[in-house]
């Protein structure tokens, strides 16, 4: 089996990505501040706008789109009487931001789909397999956590990943789901399982997920604890 031609890894790389990638876009954009110089008679709305992007696009830091998605869809009801061109751009903006919230949202249940395939014990996908999925997923994390000039292991990817495909930087919040990742190529069962234990966990004290997200990350991690199931 060519790993890189699974389609079950070609989705999970897809929806990994995505799901995990800390978004690069700054949470204060200049522009909302020009608002706020032109639109002094409107302080109070102009405040909550304000106020509401940046707890949305803290919300998509986090991958917590549910909650970002109804926050923006909040912004987009305030109402103004100036129509300044800076108000139409923030509007543009965050049905933009909206419908990624949306997109994001989506591929996060299809992870989670993935992910419970991946290691339900009927799965009929070899535990070989598994192996050689995730040490390549941790070889990913390993390559674009860091900038592409400082990332020895590129060649590693380019014979059966397309690099240019791939986003310029990822950033990371958090080293520690880093070291859940990169488990070892030949390590156990047990192991893989305490692993993702571990990131379950690390995602409920961050409460950073969704939470309906998280009930079926944890429904699907029931087959996990209890293999016997």
């Amino acid at each position: 089996m060519i790993l890189h031609t699974h389609p079950l890894f070609t989705n999970l790389l897809e929806v990994y990505s995505l799901v995990q990638c800390q978004l690069k876009n700054s949470t204060r954009p200049s522009f909302l501040f020009k608002i706020k110089e032109l639109c002094n008679s409107e302080k109070t709305k102009v405040k909550r706008l304000v106020s509401i992007w940046k707890r949305s696009r803290s919300y998509m830091f986090y991958n917590d789109y549910d909650s970002a998605s109804k926050l923006f869809e909040i912004g987009l009801k305030i109402n103004f009487e100036n129509q300044i061109d800076e108000i139409t751009d923030f509007r543009r903006r965050t049905i933009l931001e909206l419908s990624q919230c949306k997109l994001m949202l989506s591929r996060s249940f299809e992870a989670i789909k993935i992910l419970e395939l991946l290691w339900n014990p009927k799965s009929p996908i070899s535990i070989n397999f598994k192996h050689e999925l995730f040490s390549t997923l941790a070889l990913l994390w390993s390559l674009v956590s860091k900038k592409q000039s400082e990332a020895p292991s590129k060649q590693l990817f380019e014979s059966s990943i397309e690099y240019s495909n791939l986003p310029d930087s990822f950033i990371y919040p958090n080293f520690e789901l880093y070291k859940i990742l990169c488990i070892h190529e030949n390590a156990s069962v047990n192991e893989i399982d305490e692993s993702y234990r571990r990131l379950k966990g690390l995602l409920h004290e961050n409460g950073s997920g969704v939470e309906n997200l998280l009930d079926e990350f944890n429904n699907a991690y029931e087959v996990l604890s209890c293999p016997e199931k």
